[in-house]
């Protein structure tokens, strides 16, 4: 993995059904905090900025951001795959390395 990327952005529903089984009674809730956690000590040991982004959401504002560490909801008519595109898009000119964590 190259050292010299600028932030690391999370498609935060895609990965948490791609680490866990996710039960149809399980409050996504709770595996949102599961990943909470795991990106918290990600972010202490890369030391890189980190945006989870997740599908859905009423607007496509930061719903929290504190240590380097943001999260944001896509909104009601953009996924989270669109919104990591879009987020690159908009760095340039000088857009630095992205290292983007989702699933196919």
């Amino acid at each position: 993995m190259p050292a010299n990327y600028r932030e690391t952005v999370i498609d935060g529903y895609n990965l948490i059904h791609k680490l866990w089984t996710v039960k149809a009674d399980e409050p996504m809730d709770t595996m949102r905090e599961r990943l909470e956690a795991m990106r918290t000590r990600y972010r202490q040991k890369s030391r890189r900025h980190v945006t989870v982004v997740y599908d859905g959401g009423r607007s496509p504002r930061p719903h929290s951001s504190w240590g380097g560490i943001d999260v944001t909801y896509s909104g009601t008519f953009k996924a989270a795959d669109r919104w990591i595109i879009d987020h690159a898009r908009s760095l340039e000119p000088h857009p630095g390395m992205m290292l983007v964590i989702t699933s196919v």
